[in-house]
């Protein structure tokens, strides 16, 4: 039966359905065990009816019998030229015609740039959290025989989501054609999008809930040394991109050709004794720089990875479709006295 035959199926059995419904608001009385019984059997078919409608407007199935692509497929697999990314549940074809909350996007492989930065992770998360704020606290110790006083109270930091959400146009000539490459390489750079402001709040929060080390003029080992001995815990530096080159062309000595800064990575190194550091543009606070602890750093990871949402109607007559991906995050500073920032002069 095709798609016009099923409607029209389906309007004759709603209206037999409404003459039940007709007879017994004009007759003021409850339907008959019969009636009931066929107003029952009646609702049963046009669910049936509904279904077959639905299944056969939905675009993954026209284009199994035309030449447009079937983009949910395409992109679930790795193509030979894009690895390690997936796409789950996304519906994006050349027939989209309705505003479509596509599903979850998980990137196979890649890692958030923050995610290697030591930072604490708590994923999947389903509602905002209170965390206890870890700072020195000291047991009391108390003689025998002696009450046991709750003289030590410790406070709370909400870790609540954000949404942290990237929009574009896709145009419908890319989908038309079924460039499945262009498409993974659209979704996954906003995907990295969310990440990357993920990343910036990161470095933020820190300078934010840090305490300032004043008199710390010029890079040297004696300031660098005091920067991080006034953290409580292991610290590790955070340079924005340009203050990091700055410290990488400062020799320690005259004589052992060590460096206060060395990279190992496209993001991170080492200072001269061996303290672990991260540089980044992402890392906007202009000069200043922080030590701090990383793993009292929270980031709340809320839901699944990332939601994207395909509207084609704002931007129709440009033959446009209109993209939105969103990552649902927080960030939190657990411990204020792990974080100590400075403006080197």
């Amino acid at each position: 039966m095709d798609l016009n035959e099923l409607i029209i199926q389906k309007q004759s059995k709603t209206a037999e359905l409404n003459r039940f419904i007709e007879v017994g608001e004009g007759e003021k009385r409850e339907l008959t065990t019969d009636e009931t019984t066929s107003f029952k059997a009646l609702e049963t078919e046009i669910r049936g009816l509904e279904t077959e409608i639905n299944a056969k407007n939905n675009p993954i199935t026209i284009n199994k019998t035309n030449r447009m692509t079937n983009f949910s497929e395409l992109i679930v697999r790795n193509g030979a030229n894009i690895e390690n990314f997936s796409t789950r549940a996304v519906v994006l074809a050349s027939g989209i015609d309705n505003v479509t909350v596509a599903g979850d996007i998980s990137v196979v492989g890649y890692e958030p740039f923050y995610k290697s930065m030591g930072v604490t992770i708590m994923p999947n998360l389903v509602s905002s959290l209170k965390l206890p704020f870890v700072a020195a606290i000291t047991a009391g110790k108390v003689a025998q025989g002696a009450r046991n006083d709750n003289a030590v109270t410790m406070s709370t930091v909400l870790l609540q989501p954000n949404r942290y959400t990237v929009t574009d146009t896709i145009g419908k000539e890319i989908m038309a054609v079924g460039n499945e490459a262009a498409l993974q390489a659209f979704l996954f750079e906003l995907a990295k999008s969310c990440d990357r402001k993920i990343t910036t709040d990161i470095f933020d929060v820190i300078v934010a809930g840090a305490t300032a080390q004043a008199g710390l003029t010029g890079y040297t080992t004696a300031n660098l040394d005091t920067l991080v001995a006034n953290v409580d815990g292991d610290a590790t530096v955070l340079f924005p991109r340009a203050e990091f080159y700055k410290a990488k062309s400062v020799k320690i000595d005259a004589g052992s050709g060590l460096f206060l800064a060395n990279k190992n990575s496209q993001f991170g190194g080492n200072l001269w004794d061996g303290t672990p550091m991260f540089y980044s543009n992402l890392f906007t606070a202009g000069t200043t720089i922080v030590a701090a602890d990383l793993k009292h750093v929270t980031v709340g990871e809320f839901g699944s990875e990332y939601e994207i949402t395909f509207d084609p109607y704002s931007k129709a007559p440009e033959g446009q479709v209109v993209v939105t991906v969103c990552k649902m995050a927080g960030v939190v500073l657990r411990n204020a006295l792990a974080a100590k920032k400075a403006v080197i002069a």
